[in-house]
């Protein structure tokens, strides 16, 4: 298993290095980024989601589902916590700072790498944390970047996203046993399929466009980047792996909870005038230090998982 995360790494590795060219030479212009991201998120993402949900169902399956969506709440609600702790009120940035270590990206970063390990299983298991993110990004996330009270009719708005609209339609496919007729699931299929190198890609770009110099120089954004993909996850990593849970769905939420910050947490900070520059900063950064730390951490995971 880790020669096929490595393997899967490296590929990420070389698109996002690929997308960070046709950023530098503005292949890929800012006008292009947003319309090629759109089509990510509103098309090629639902559509890998969808058919990921595909399965033969069983009660068995259910259950594992029901126990990953529980594993998913705890993981988050430790992601929420630890930074609440470290990140007191005063402190400067306080609510980019929550918001990029509390939230990672499961969906860019995460569907590739559990497709590759682990197949449409893997995706299956993974919409879980699709969904928490989702639920938890515009209820709590917006009340800490905004520093409002939650507004339920906008959240509830933007709770209606395609990913976690296909999540739950596949999820309902599943309950009832309802395959999707083979002149529809084979585009969806090939629709679906773009959304390793698309999203890597777009991920490249946004690192081509961020100020890796000034971050790289900036303590604090080490710091975070180690918050976000070692500190959380390995604290993820003890306390799932003394749960009578499946190896596997271990190995999901625990490896998803080290993923880089969420591309979406960036797009708030712009929205409510945040230090974005700080949020694109550590987005970039942690979306190449996870290829480090994510084979990294699955050894750790196998080790626990062991003793």
């Amino acid at each position: 298993m880790i020669t096929v995360i490595l393997k899967t790494v490296f590929g990420m590795l070389l698109l996002i290095l690929l997308g960070a060219l046709c950023g530098r030479l503005n292949i890929i212009d800012g006008a292009t980024q947003k319309k090629l991201s759109a089509l990510l998120v509103q098309v090629v993402q639902p559509a890998f989601l969808l058919m990921a949900f595909q399965q033969t169902f069983s009660n068995a399956m259910l259950s594992s589902y029901l126990l990953c969506l529980a594993m998913a709440v705890l993981a988050f609600a430790l992601m929420v916590l630890v930074p609440r702790v470290l990140f007191k009120k005063g402190t400067l940035d306080r609510e980019t700072l929550l918001l990029i270590s509390t939230f990672p990206n499961v969906g860019f970063f995460g569907v590739p790498v559990m497709q590759s390990m682990f197949g449409d299983v893997g995706v299956f298991y993974l919409s879980t944390m699709i969904m928490v993110f989702n639920l938890l990004m515009w209820t709590y996330g917006v009340v800490v970047i905004s520093g409002q009270k939650l507004q339920v009719k906008t959240a509830a708005k933007q709770l209606i996203s395609p990913a976690l609209i296909s999540v739950l339609l596949g999820l309902l496919f599943f309950c009832l046993r309802f395959t999707i007729p083979e002149l529809l699931a084979t585009p969806l299929s090939m629709v679906g399929n773009m959304v390793t190198p698309l999203s890597m890609l777009l991920v490249g770009v946004a690192v081509s466009r961020s100020n890796l110099r000034e971050g790289l120089k900036s303590p604090r954004v080490y710091g975070i980047c180690l918050l976000r993909t070692v500190v959380l996850p390995v604290l993820v990593a003890f306390v799932l792996c003394r749960l009578p849970a499946d190896a596997m769905l271990k190995i999901i939420v625990t490896l998803s909870s080290g993923f880089p910050c969420a591309s979406l947490a960036l797009v708030l900070c712009v929205q409510y005038d945040r230090n974005s520059a700080l949020a694109g900063e550590c987005a970039a950064l942690t979306a190449l230090l996870c290829i480090l730390t994510t084979p990294l951490l699955y050894l750790l995971l196998t080790f626990l998982i062991a003793l």
